[in-house]
């Protein structure tokens, strides 16, 4: 199993610190789906074996690279299926009409707080707050374990993904209806299974809505109860399972004994 950081967050923020400090330059969901690409070219195409399987699993934002990532292959893309959790993207008639919530996060994802004296001040402040304090207590332990690092410059304690590149997904909105388009061709050859948290609080249930119409199939979609675009965080037992239930059932054509 590979699980791939975006350019600007975890430990690849880290690594790219130096590009990240010029103020001119904004990673891209092009720029994640290439490295997915690179990923699959590099590391997992020479030893993939003929009865082996690729899935791609991407929440938010991932799920946007996942579907652009299958248009950058001279040929069909190379994935057995794509399960697309909570999936940041609607039809073009749509863009615009955001939930309040989406519109909120657009306001104070580039304003929130980046700096704290301490470890245990850090801690403290995020374990209080929305969204935090709705998640799970390992999803919770491990974000306050890898997102944070030492302030070199300040003292103290910093974000390793600054809130200007944290709020870079929300700016070019336009974009989620080009990946409809993509959408629209790879959903015709590759499963593609749906999971949504069941309370619609980022993405509004028409936004939604709007993938099933026009022709488009799914071989499954899923509803979690209790959660909802953060569903990932605050239910992962409820997540893996349906991640699960989709690899072991038997009326798809993922073998039972491969990820």
């Amino acid at each position: 199993m590979w699980a791939l950081d975006a350019q600007t967050h975890g430990e690849s923020a880290a690594l790219n610190e130096d590009v990240m400090a010029d103020e001119n330059w904004e990673m891209t969901m092009e720029d994640c789906a290439e490295a997915c690409v690179n990923l699959y070219n590099f590391y997992i195409a020479p030893g993939q074996r003929p009865h082996d399987r690729v899935i791609y699993i991407g929440h938010s934002a991932g799920s946007v690279c996942a579907l652009l990532s299958t248009s950058l292959f001279r040929d069909r893309a190379p994935y057995d299926a794509c399960i697309l959790v909570e999936p940041a993207m609607w039809t073009e008639d749509l863009v615009g009409q955001n939930s309040p919530f989406f519109d909120m996060a657009i306001l104070s994802l580039p304003k929130r707080r980046e700096h704290w004296k301490s470890w245990e001040e850090m801690r403290n402040y995020i374990r209080a707050r929305m969204p935090w304090n709705t998640w799970d207590k390992r999803a919770l332990d491990l974000y306050l374990k890898f997102a944070f690092k030492n302030d070199e410059r300040r003292g103290g304690v910093t974000l390793k993904c600054s809130p200007k590149q944290e709020a870079t997904p929300f700016k070019n909105i336009a974009l989620v209806a080009d990946v409809v388009k993509v959408l629209d061709k790879t959903c015709k050859y590759m499963p593609i299974h749906l999971v949504y948290g069941e309370n619609n609080d980022l993405v509004t249930e028409e936004q939604q809505a709007s993938l099933l119409r026009d022709g488009r199939t799914f071989a499954s979609i899923t509803r979690i109860p209790g959660c909802g675009h953060m569903v990932v965080q605050e239910d992962p037992e409820a997540v893996t399972k349906v991640i699960w239930d989709i690899l072991v059932d038997n009326s798809n054509p993922i073998p039972k004994h491969k990820l």
